[in-house]
């Protein structure tokens, strides 16, 4: 393997570019769930869970993704160091994304289950949703191989 051996700068740079990964990455994502929470706020008696269960896996895809984009920018990396950097960094994006498609399918459970009143007198349909709806998470936990 060969040595990773690089000028402060280059490290100075290698830094910089994370850390504005960092930056707008984080950026993104407040500005993305502020709209997401300015239109939920205009309908408060529906909560469709988008913050309790987009929030942290879309801020990890974002803080991935610009990491990903970032790598092959840093100077005088060796090309076998360098892929042994990005696996890793592929690897958590799958995961990553794979946590906000279970997050998606609560979100849309919680959609689904909020347009069917179980209080009202003639509920079977309501109950029938209900149900229905209670075998999504744990199937979307078995489909992404989470336990």
């Amino acid at each position: 393997m060969a040595a990773l051996v690089l000028s402060p700068k280059d490290w100075l740079y290698g830094v910089f570019l994370l850390s504005a990964v960092v930056v707008f990455g984080n950026g993104i994502h407040y500005l993305l769930f502020r709209l997401l929470r300015r239109q939920q706020g205009e309908k408060p008696q529906r909560s469709l869970g988008i913050q309790k269960y987009l929030a942290w896996p879309a801020r990890g895809v974002f803080l991935t993704i610009g990491s990903r984009i970032i790598l092959p920018l840093v100077p005088r990396i060796p090309a076998p160091v360098l892929d042994r950097v990005e696996q890793p960094v592929e690897c958590l994006l799958v995961l990553l994304v794979g946590w906000l498609a279970i997050g998606g399918v609560y979100v849309f459970q919680a959609v689904t289950l909020s347009r069917f009143d179980t209080t009202v007198a003639d509920n079977l349909r309501a109950r029938s949703v209900h149900i229905q709806n209670a075998v999504l998470p744990p199937a979307a936990h078995w489909h992404c191989g989470a336990s």
